[in-house]
């Protein structure tokens, strides 16, 4: 009886583990104002389980780069600390559109494949950063604010965050999971002496 109580723990622990990897993954999301030339009016929530494929790297000036496309629509993400710095977990206020943006300002820019604004006047905060080896990056969080065009109808609000690292498991691995752990309990079910 003893066998069946540790391995029932042991395979609970393992579901546990596999579990808190569900779900996990880059996500962006979007609402603005129906004034901005960029978002439209719209609101709207991208990740891999919708069919889009979230990117991030660092250019040559240290911008962070993201990337939010689908075969349907895309949409991009720039943020750059004042005069080529890196990033860091900070509140940049008075950001102009990256990569003309004046010394000592920082640059963000949002945009899509078709819409993108000659001007921007916004706010990011970048929450989390975490700078992989090369170009990349492992960890980016940020909330962020843009005006098209420096008019404040024309608002862009939202939120990134990317995870380099959590890979977004295929669907029907949670069912998977769960028949093995139920496979192996009914195993050891039968084995214990009665």
């Amino acid at each position: 009886m003893k066998t069946i109580v540790r391995i029932s723990l042991f395979l609970a622990a393992l579901v546990g583990v596999a579990a808190t990897g569900l779900g996990q993954g880059s996500v962006f999301f979007f609402t603005s104002s129906s004034n901005s030339w960029v978002g439209q009016g719209e609101s709207f929530t991208a990740s891999s389980t919708n069919g889009f494929t979230i990117t991030a790297q660092r250019l040559p000036n240290n911008t962070v780069s993201i990337s939010i496309v689908s075969p349907a629509r895309s949409w991009f993400l720039d943020f750059a600390a004042p005069d080529g710095a890196l990033l860091a977990t900070n509140q940049y206020f008075g950001a102009e559109q990256t990569p003309n943006q004046p010394a000592g300002v920082p640059g963000m820019n949002f945009y899509s494949n078709t819409r993108s604004s000659s001007s921007i006047v916004g706010y990011f905060d970048v929450i989390a950063v975490e700078y992989g080896p090369g170009n990349t990056i492992n960890r980016f969080d940020a909330d962020f604010l843009q005006y098209d065009e420096g008019q404040s109808a024309r608002w862009n609000q939202g939120s990134i965050r990317f995870d380099g690292f959590a890979p977004v498991p295929e669907p029907g691995t949670a069912p998977l999971i769960l028949a093995g752990v139920l496979t192996l309990l009914a195993m050891n079910w039968r084995r214990c002496p009665r």
